[in-house]
């Protein structure tokens, strides 16, 4: 048997009409059973009262108006724990009338931790028993578990619990559960005439409907004048769980107060050691993050997860109570797998039709992830793998380029090379040599040396071939003038010493000897360019 964690219902099936499914019916007096303890507690951390369901069928559930807080099923036997100040319980079966039972009507007064048991079968399981209902006065209406016989006398019911309402114009009603067996057959009752008596009903909050005798009485709070007896009372409000009960009306006065109950509670979830992630109620996304506050949330069971790109949390269970706070932390995980990928310098590599740059250690949901490699000289290639949480996986994907062998000779022997591709391909290196197993392309080699003028080489490389490259620099213009300019200025000293300053020189140092003769007889000595 599974509980039906729903906001309660309450079906008027009690009082309906010519209904066609079989009836659920209680089989003698509920008994306290002392030797059990219930330990079981509801939302507000009461503990709770229990009902013990025995039966000859199988395939219960149940509501009440509190909400049922657990139950454990056995064969032939259900244990219902609810709130201790529960006082409808509703069974259910396929095939039957839904039955209520007001629980102060077959005298069960429920208690932390006290079982009280009941029994139940099946209308169409249970033997027919002639009764007699006789009235005084006579005449009066009859009905039965809801369902109206007229004003009748004898009856073929089952044997078992039956609630029963007599009704007569200008006498009070009877409203009474009666047990039905071999032994309990006639029931008399002196009907007493109408007294209005005036009743006042109060609520909490205000502004709700009362319905008196299945007859709508006013808004609260009201004050009226009604016959004496005992009717069943509902009272409803807009987000409230419906009050359901009996009242009984007794002179001189009858002033009765309700609380009633919201139909909703509050749940905040909120997820560690990381947040922001988004919340399922019942595997429907809220479009909110964590943490979050659920308010006016209908009261019930609810499966609760949370997830991100990257994270997510195990699925948690939590009851939500009718006008409680519940709070659940909810623990974060990763949800991710790691790729990598290697592949050939200056490829274009496609995740998921999607042009990427990094190529290490990527994060993704776990997925079947698509991969493709492209490059200019050689054809597409691609993979899928199969990425699950928690996965570190690295995929090698190589397009197919061919290859061949650039070959270098130089002179100056030390001159230094340096080759550079089409597609950004790049070798370095010094003195001659073969550069082996370089993709195809077009390529241009540079020669350089410090003393020599550079050149260059343009070559176009096929798969299995050789190019060969020779290359012969030449010295740098800038030397040829430098020597240039160092013999000029020698040649034209030579010519002026020739014309200019050996004469001159002459006739100085004539000068000199003839006008110094007499003080100096010293000889002037003259530095001529020792490349003259």
């Amino acid at each position: 048997m599974k509980v039906l964690l729903l906001t309660l219902i309450f079906i008027s099936s009690l009082f309906a009409q010519n209904s066609n499914l079989n009836q659920l019916q209680l089989i003698g007096n509920p008994q306290l059973v002392d030797t059990e303890i219930v330990g079981v507690k509801d939302v507000n951390n009461r503990f709770c009262a229990g009902i013990k369901v025995i039966s000859d069928m199988d395939g219960f559930s149940y509501q009440s108006y509190n909400g049922i807080v657990k139950v454990n099923d056995n064969p032939s036997e259900d244990m219902v724990f609810l709130s201790p100040d529960e006082r409808v319980l509703e069974i259910y079966h396929s095939g039957y009338e839904p039955l209520k039972v007001i629980l102060s009507e077959i005298g069960i007064k429920l208690a932390p931790k006290k079982v009280w048991q009941i029994k139940l079968s099946g209308e169409k399981k249970l033997n027919q028993i002639p009764i007699a209902i006789i009235t005084n006065p006579a005449g009066a209406k009859v009905t039965l578990n809801g369902k109206s016989y007229g004003a009748v006398e004898k009856l073929n019911i089952n044997e078992g619990n039956h609630q029963l309402r007599l009704q007569m114009e200008g006498y009070e009603p009877v409203i009474q559960t009666i047990i039905v067996d071999q032994q309990n057959t006639l029931f008399k009752y002196n009907l007493d005439k109408v007294k209005d008596v005036p009743i006042e009903i109060i609520t909490n909050p205000s502004e709700a409907v009362v319905y008196l005798d299945d007859m709508k009485f006013g808004t609260s709070p009201l004050s009226e004048f009604y016959p004496s007896g005992r009717y069943p009372i509902r009272i409803e409000k807009d987000g409230y769980a419906t009050y359901e009960d009996v009242v009984e009306i007794t002179p001189p006065r009858t002033t009765k107060e309700y609380t009633l109950q919201p139909a909703h509670g509050s749940l905040f979830v909120t997820s560690e050691p990381d947040t922001g992630l988004e919340i399922y109620l019942n595997n429907e996304p809220k479009n909110v993050k964590t943490p979050h506050n659920f308010q006016r949330l209908k009261s019930g069971q609810y499966i609760v997860f949370a997830r991100s790109e990257y994270l997510d949390t195990p699925p948690d269970t939590i009851s939500v109570g009718r006008g409680t706070t519940q709070k659940l932390v909810l623990q974060t995980r990763a949800a991710y797998a790691t790729l990598t990928i290697r592949t050939i310098q200056g490829a274009d590599v496609y995740l998921n039709n999607r042009l990427i740059h990094e190529l290490e250690n990527i994060r993704l949901e776990p997925m079947i992830a698509r991969v493709r490699v492209e490059h200019p000289k050689a054809e597409p290639v691609e993979n899928q793998v199969a990425l699950k949480r928690g996965d570190n996986k690295t995929i090698m994907l190589y397009p197919d380029i061919g290859r061949g062998n650039i070959q270098v000779a130089v002179v100056p022997f030390d001159a230094n090379i340096l080759i550079k591709g089409d597609s950004g391909e790049s070798f370095k290196g010094k003195r001659s040599q073969v550069f082996s197993d370089i993709p195809v392309g077009n390529y241009t080699v540079y020669v350089s040396h410090q003393e020599y003028r550079p050149q260059e080489r343009n070559v176009k490389l096929t798969a299995g071939k050789t190019e060969k490259v020779n290359v012969r620099l030449a010295p740098h213009p800038f030397e040829k003038d430098q020597q240039e300019k160092t013999i000029q200025p020698v040649k034209q000293k030579k010519s002026k010493w020739m014309y200019y300053a050996i004469p001159a020189a002459v006739a100085v140092g004539a000068g000199v000897y003839f006008g110094t003769q007499k003080k100096d007889k010293s000889t002037m000595v003259i530095d001529m360019p020792l490349d003259y």
